[in-house]
Protein backbone atom coordinates (compact mmCIF):
# COMPACT_ATOMS: atom_id res chain seq x y z
CA UNK A 1 0.00 0.00 0.00
CA UNK A 2 2.75 2.56 0.73
CA UNK A 3 4.71 1.20 -2.65
CA UNK A 4 1.28 2.60 -4.23
CA UNK A 5 0.71 5.99 -2.40
CA UNK A 6 4.70 6.89 -3.23
CA UNK A 7 4.30 6.41 -7.04
CA UNK A 8 0.98 8.51 -6.91
CA UNK A 9 2.58 11.42 -5.37
CA UNK A 10 5.84 10.70 -7.56
CA UNK A 11 3.64 11.00 -10.71
CA UNK A 12 1.72 14.24 -9.03
CA UNK A 13 4.93 15.90 -8.64
CA UNK A 14 5.93 14.87 -12.76
CA UNK A 15 2.58 15.76 -13.62
CA UNK A 16 2.79 19.64 -12.13
CA UNK A 17 6.89 20.42 -13.76
CA UNK A 18 5.26 19.82 -17.20
CA UNK A 19 2.38 21.81 -16.24
CA UNK A 20 4.58 24.66 -15.48
CA UNK A 21 7.28 24.14 -18.48
CA UNK A 22 3.96 24.71 -20.88
CA UNK A 23 3.56 27.55 -19.34
CA UNK A 24 7.01 29.55 -20.37
CA UNK A 25 6.83 31.33 -23.73
CA UNK A 26 10.13 29.31 -26.05
CA UNK A 27 10.09 32.13 -28.44
CA UNK A 28 10.99 35.27 -25.90
CA UNK A 29 14.26 35.95 -24.26
CA UNK A 30 15.00 37.86 -21.19
CA UNK A 31 15.15 40.90 -20.58
CA UNK A 32 19.19 41.98 -20.37
CA UNK A 33 19.51 40.16 -24.09
CA UNK A 34 17.26 42.94 -25.56
CA UNK A 35 17.12 45.84 -23.34
CA UNK A 36 19.77 48.55 -25.35
CA UNK A 37 20.25 46.83 -28.74
CA UNK A 38 18.25 48.61 -31.11
CA UNK A 39 20.75 48.77 -33.79
CA UNK A 40 19.35 51.72 -35.82
CA UNK A 41 20.15 54.03 -32.82
CA UNK A 42 24.04 52.42 -32.63
CA UNK A 43 26.89 54.05 -35.07
CA UNK A 44 29.27 51.68 -35.89
CA UNK A 45 31.32 53.65 -38.28
CA UNK A 46 34.94 53.15 -37.10
CA UNK A 47 36.09 57.13 -36.23
CA UNK A 48 39.71 57.59 -37.11
CA UNK A 49 42.26 58.88 -34.27
CA UNK A 50 43.70 61.26 -37.33
CA UNK A 51 40.52 63.13 -37.98
CA UNK A 52 41.27 66.21 -35.43
CA UNK A 53 45.23 66.08 -36.70
CA UNK A 54 44.20 66.08 -40.48
CA UNK A 55 41.77 68.85 -39.72
CA UNK A 56 44.83 70.79 -37.56
CA UNK A 57 47.29 70.24 -40.17
CA UNK A 58 44.94 71.87 -42.65
CA UNK A 59 44.23 74.46 -41.03
CA UNK A 60 48.41 74.86 -40.35
CA UNK A 61 48.21 74.20 -44.46
CA UNK A 62 46.40 77.09 -44.71
CA UNK A 63 48.17 79.56 -42.76
CA UNK A 64 51.43 78.50 -44.32
CA UNK A 65 50.12 78.98 -47.79
CA UNK A 66 48.73 82.54 -46.55
CA UNK A 67 52.27 83.25 -45.04
CA UNK A 68 54.09 82.07 -48.47
CA UNK A 69 51.65 84.09 -50.05
CA UNK A 70 52.03 87.00 -48.29
CA UNK A 71 55.94 86.43 -48.60
CA UNK A 72 56.16 85.80 -52.46
CA UNK A 73 54.49 89.93 -52.30
CA UNK A 74 56.74 91.05 -50.39
CA UNK A 75 59.76 89.65 -52.90
CA UNK A 76 58.02 90.35 -55.62
CA UNK A 77 57.74 93.96 -54.68
CA UNK A 78 58.67 96.91 -57.21
CA UNK A 79 61.89 98.41 -56.28
CA UNK A 80 61.78 101.78 -56.64
CA UNK A 81 63.53 103.44 -59.50
CA UNK A 82 66.69 104.96 -58.65
CA UNK A 83 66.39 109.18 -58.25
CA UNK A 84 68.97 111.03 -59.51
CA UNK A 85 70.10 113.33 -56.24
CA UNK A 86 70.29 117.04 -56.82
CA UNK A 87 73.53 118.86 -56.40
CA UNK A 88 74.48 119.59 -53.08
CA UNK A 89 76.72 122.43 -52.44
CA UNK A 90 77.21 125.74 -54.96
CA UNK A 91 80.60 124.28 -56.19
CA UNK A 92 78.61 121.80 -58.49
CA UNK A 93 77.12 123.17 -61.46
CA UNK A 94 73.62 121.80 -62.14
CA UNK A 95 72.75 121.00 -66.20
CA UNK A 96 69.29 120.10 -67.58
CA UNK A 97 70.11 117.07 -70.10
CA UNK A 98 68.14 118.06 -72.45
CA UNK A 99 69.73 121.67 -72.86
CA UNK A 100 72.51 120.20 -75.31
CA UNK A 101 70.77 118.10 -77.63
CA UNK A 102 70.56 120.77 -79.76
CA UNK A 103 73.96 121.89 -79.93
CA UNK A 104 75.81 122.41 -83.46
CA UNK A 105 78.94 120.27 -82.55
CA UNK A 106 76.39 117.60 -80.27
CA UNK A 107 74.31 116.81 -83.09
CA UNK A 108 77.51 115.61 -85.32
CA UNK A 109 78.29 113.04 -82.56
CA UNK A 110 77.73 109.52 -82.59
CA UNK A 111 78.39 107.67 -79.80
CA UNK A 112 80.30 104.63 -78.94
CA UNK A 113 80.73 102.78 -76.03
CA UNK A 114 79.67 100.61 -72.70
CA UNK A 115 76.89 100.87 -69.91
CA UNK A 116 78.81 104.36 -69.44
CA UNK A 117 77.20 105.27 -72.80
CA UNK A 118 74.19 103.89 -72.89
CA UNK A 119 72.70 106.22 -70.33
CA UNK A 120 72.90 109.33 -72.96
CA UNK A 121 70.18 107.24 -74.43
CA UNK A 122 68.51 105.90 -71.37
CA UNK A 123 67.81 109.29 -70.20
CA UNK A 124 67.40 111.31 -73.49
CA UNK A 125 70.20 113.63 -73.70
CA UNK A 126 70.96 112.70 -77.16
CA UNK A 127 68.22 110.89 -79.69
CA UNK A 128 68.64 106.79 -79.57
CA UNK A 129 70.03 106.74 -82.86
CA UNK A 130 73.53 108.73 -81.63
CA UNK A 131 73.78 106.02 -79.50
CA UNK A 132 75.77 102.83 -80.51
CA UNK A 133 75.87 100.11 -77.64
CA UNK A 134 75.15 96.11 -77.79
CA UNK A 135 71.12 95.21 -76.81
CA UNK A 136 72.63 94.51 -73.39
CA UNK A 137 73.85 98.31 -73.34
CA UNK A 138 77.35 97.66 -72.73
CA UNK A 139 80.71 97.24 -74.73
CA UNK A 140 83.58 95.89 -73.59
CA UNK A 141 86.96 96.96 -74.70
CA UNK A 142 88.62 93.65 -75.34
CA UNK A 143 85.44 92.61 -77.52
CA UNK A 144 84.63 95.88 -79.11
CA UNK A 145 85.38 94.76 -82.93
CA UNK A 146 83.50 91.17 -82.65
CA UNK A 147 80.81 91.94 -80.07
CA UNK A 148 77.17 93.08 -82.59
CA UNK A 149 75.83 96.56 -81.98
CA UNK A 150 72.17 97.23 -82.04
CA UNK A 151 71.33 99.22 -84.03
CA UNK A 152 68.25 101.47 -83.11
CA UNK A 153 67.03 102.60 -86.75
CA UNK A 154 66.80 98.92 -88.20
CA UNK A 155 66.50 96.68 -85.41
CA UNK A 156 69.18 94.73 -86.45
CA UNK A 157 72.62 93.81 -84.93
CA UNK A 158 75.75 94.55 -86.89
CA UNK A 159 79.85 94.94 -86.40
CA UNK A 160 80.85 98.18 -85.30
CA UNK A 161 82.50 97.70 -88.74
CA UNK A 162 79.20 97.24 -90.79
CA UNK A 163 77.71 100.23 -88.75
CA UNK A 164 80.51 102.22 -89.77
CA UNK A 165 80.41 101.53 -93.60
CA UNK A 166 76.48 101.84 -93.58
CA UNK A 167 76.00 105.14 -91.31
CA UNK A 168 79.42 106.67 -92.17
CA UNK A 169 79.11 108.89 -88.92
CA UNK A 170 80.63 112.35 -89.01
CA UNK A 171 82.29 112.24 -85.43
CA UNK A 172 82.33 108.71 -83.34
CA UNK A 173 83.10 109.30 -79.65
CA UNK A 174 84.27 106.24 -78.32
CA UNK A 175 83.86 105.91 -74.34
CA UNK A 176 85.29 102.36 -73.55
CA UNK A 177 87.93 101.11 -70.87
CA UNK A 178 86.09 100.57 -68.25
CA UNK A 179 84.75 96.89 -68.01
CA UNK A 180 88.75 96.16 -68.27
CA UNK A 181 90.63 98.19 -66.19
CA UNK A 182 90.81 96.20 -63.34
CA UNK A 183 93.06 93.25 -65.21
CA UNK A 184 93.91 94.33 -68.21
CA UNK A 185 97.58 95.84 -68.99
CA UNK A 186 99.15 98.59 -70.72
CA UNK A 187 99.58 96.36 -73.36
CA UNK A 188 96.84 94.40 -74.28
CA UNK A 189 94.45 97.47 -73.28
CA UNK A 190 96.55 99.74 -76.11
CA UNK A 191 96.26 96.66 -78.10
CA UNK A 192 92.30 96.31 -78.59
CA UNK A 193 92.06 100.25 -79.02
CA UNK A 194 94.31 100.50 -81.69
CA UNK A 195 92.72 97.33 -83.55
CA UNK A 196 89.41 99.50 -82.88
CA UNK A 197 90.34 102.67 -84.39
CA UNK A 198 91.83 100.79 -87.61
CA UNK A 199 88.76 98.60 -88.13
CA UNK A 200 86.85 102.10 -88.04
CA UNK A 201 89.28 104.06 -90.07
CA UNK A 202 89.36 101.23 -93.25
CA UNK A 203 85.09 101.05 -93.00
CA UNK A 204 84.77 104.59 -92.74
CA UNK A 205 87.68 106.90 -93.91
CA UNK A 206 85.78 110.18 -93.63
CA UNK A 207 84.54 109.66 -89.79
CA UNK A 208 86.08 111.89 -87.24
CA UNK A 209 87.07 109.32 -84.29
CA UNK A 210 87.30 111.05 -80.83
CA UNK A 211 88.46 108.79 -77.87
CA UNK A 212 87.19 110.11 -74.07
CA UNK A 213 88.53 109.51 -71.23
CA UNK A 214 86.34 106.96 -68.63
CA UNK A 215 84.76 108.82 -66.40
CA UNK A 216 86.08 108.93 -62.67
CA UNK A 217 83.96 106.80 -60.06
CA UNK A 218 82.13 108.76 -57.32
CA UNK A 219 83.21 108.32 -53.41
CA UNK A 220 80.08 106.13 -52.98
CA UNK A 221 81.41 103.34 -55.44
CA UNK A 222 82.76 100.04 -53.75
CA UNK A 223 85.59 99.37 -55.12
CA UNK A 224 85.83 96.11 -53.99
CA UNK A 225 85.06 95.09 -57.56
CA UNK A 226 88.93 95.99 -58.51
CA UNK A 227 88.13 99.54 -60.20
CA UNK A 228 89.41 102.49 -58.58
CA UNK A 229 89.95 105.57 -59.48
CA UNK A 230 93.94 104.85 -59.86
CA UNK A 231 93.40 102.44 -62.31
CA UNK A 232 90.76 104.59 -64.36
CA UNK A 233 93.57 107.33 -64.34
CA UNK A 234 96.41 105.21 -65.37
CA UNK A 235 94.10 104.26 -68.10
CA UNK A 236 92.88 107.61 -69.06
CA UNK A 237 96.44 108.67 -69.54
CA UNK A 238 96.82 105.34 -71.89
CA UNK A 239 93.82 106.84 -74.28
CA UNK A 240 95.49 109.88 -74.37
CA UNK A 241 98.94 107.83 -75.79
CA UNK A 242 96.62 106.28 -77.91
CA UNK A 243 94.78 109.05 -79.38
CA UNK A 244 98.17 110.86 -79.63
CA UNK A 245 99.97 107.68 -81.83
CA UNK A 246 96.94 107.34 -84.35
CA UNK A 247 96.54 111.05 -85.06
CA UNK A 248 92.61 111.21 -83.08
CA UNK A 249 91.46 113.56 -80.99
CA UNK A 250 90.89 112.67 -77.64
CA UNK A 251 88.03 114.33 -75.23
CA UNK A 252 90.19 114.53 -71.91
CA UNK A 253 86.77 115.20 -69.80
CA UNK A 254 88.00 113.11 -66.79
CA UNK A 255 89.51 116.08 -64.76
CA UNK A 256 86.12 117.83 -65.35
CA UNK A 257 84.30 115.56 -63.74
CA UNK A 258 85.74 115.84 -60.46
CA UNK A 259 85.60 118.02 -57.23
CA UNK A 260 87.87 118.84 -54.42
CA UNK A 261 87.96 115.75 -52.75
CA UNK A 262 88.93 113.83 -56.06
CA UNK A 263 86.17 111.96 -57.30
CA UNK A 264 83.16 112.88 -59.26
CA UNK A 265 80.16 114.61 -57.30
CA UNK A 266 77.02 112.54 -56.42
CA UNK A 267 74.98 114.48 -57.75
CA UNK A 268 76.57 112.99 -61.05
CA UNK A 269 76.25 109.52 -60.32
CA UNK A 270 72.91 107.24 -60.49
CA UNK A 271 72.99 105.70 -57.23
CA UNK A 272 75.91 103.01 -58.19
CA UNK A 273 78.65 105.57 -57.87
CA UNK A 274 79.82 104.52 -61.59
CA UNK A 275 77.02 105.40 -63.95
CA UNK A 276 76.48 109.27 -64.91
CA UNK A 277 73.05 110.39 -63.81
CA UNK A 278 71.58 112.49 -65.91
CA UNK A 279 73.31 115.43 -64.57
CA UNK A 280 76.59 113.90 -65.23
CA UNK A 281 76.00 113.49 -68.69
CA UNK A 282 74.99 116.95 -69.27
CA UNK A 283 77.98 118.12 -67.46
CA UNK A 284 80.30 115.67 -70.34
CA UNK A 285 78.28 117.36 -73.25
CA UNK A 286 78.84 121.20 -71.12
CA UNK A 287 82.81 120.38 -71.85
CA UNK A 288 82.77 118.74 -75.27
CA UNK A 289 80.85 122.59 -76.00
CA UNK A 290 83.73 124.06 -74.11
CA UNK A 291 86.45 122.17 -75.41
CA UNK A 292 85.54 121.08 -79.09
CA UNK A 293 87.40 117.78 -80.79
CA UNK A 294 86.94 119.02 -83.94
Amino acid sequence: MKKIICILLLAAFVFSLASCGKNETPDSEPAWQTEGTTEDTINFTPVSPFDSETESETETETETETETETETETETEEVPPVVNPQPSGGDVPYFAPGDFSGDPLISRMTFLGDSTTYGLKYYGVVADDKVWTPSNGTLAIFRAVTDYIYDPVTGGEYLVSDMCAMYKPDILVITLGVNGISFMEEDSFKSCYNQLISVIKSASPTTKIALQTMYPLAASYDTSSGINNEKISNGNRWINEIASANGVACINSAPSLVDSSGYRPEAWQNGDGLHMSAQGFAAVMNYMINNPCY
